[in-house]
């Protein structure tokens, strides 16, 4: 259960000043370490505590490691592409843009009004991304990148370690999935207190795919990668 309240912390130190931004980023990675079991590998747990290490120094830089890690050592068994699995990806698919497309009309895809400036955190970045072609790749790499860090990170990590601790099924999707809502309000998209109750909610679906299909990484997957995109492409490029 510990973990669950380490990870979204590393979202909120990137506020912090420098130096105890280092000091928060090395306790988190060993905290990590710890908390992870058997039978997760050594190198998994080090994947872990180097990503949310790299959250709390620089986001965009644990989104990146996290993302790397999750196709490297949780999405590294690929299921056969069958007419069934197919389907789940388009079912993500759709209910990731619905989902974002919903965050979108109800005007709280930025409440906090930080996250532009949480993306354009280095002065070279603004001319960049303003080349909207490099925007949109940029968009796709991240939401793909984002979705599968994240999953691995909230459900892969934090669900299962909460669900071998032997609690029920349904305490275990609600404090993963308030993990992630958390983790979401100072930075996050959507943010702050409503951006906290939408992510909270698309947990909470997210874990139930999860522990209700026999590999629910297809649907969770395409679902957050289709809502990264609307809502990233809609920050960025729109």
């Amino acid at each position: 259960m510990a973990l669950a309240v380490a990870v979204p912390v590393a979202f909120f130190v990137p506020s912090l000043p420098l130096a105890l931004r280092l000091l928060a980023a090395s306790a988190l990675g060993l905290a990590v370490v710890r908390l992870l079991r058997p039978p997760l590998s050594a190198s998994t747990r080090i994947a872990a505590a180097a990503a949310l290490s790299g959250y709390a120094m620089i986001p965009i830089l644990g989104a990146a490691l996290a993302g790397v890690a999750g196709v490297g050592l949780w999405l590294r068994r690929r299921p056969h592409v069958r007419s069934a699995l197919r389907r789940w990806i388009v079912a993500g698919l759709a209910f990731g843009i619905a989902s974002g497309s919903i965050v979108v009309v109800m005007g709280a895809e930025q409440p906090t009004g930080g996250f532009r400036a949480h993306l354009y955190a280095y002065a070279w970045e603004r001319p960049l991304l303003s080349n909207r072609p490099v925007a949109a790749l940029v968009v796709v790499l991240a939401s793909a990148l984002n979705a599968v860090g994240e999953e691995w990170l909230f459900r892969g990590l934090i669900l299962q370690q909460l669900k071998s601790e032997g609690l029920p099924s349904v305490l275990a999707i609600a404090l993963s999935s308030l993990s992630f809502g958390v983790a979401h309000i100072r930075s996050g998209l959507p943010g702050g207190p409503q951006g906290f109750l939408l992510t909270t909610a698309f947990g909470a679906v997210m874990g139930i795919a999860y522990v209700a299909q026999s590999d629910g990484r297809p649907f969770i997957v395409s679902a957050h990668f289709a809502a990264d995109v609307v809502l990233v492409g809609r920050a960025l490029v729109l």
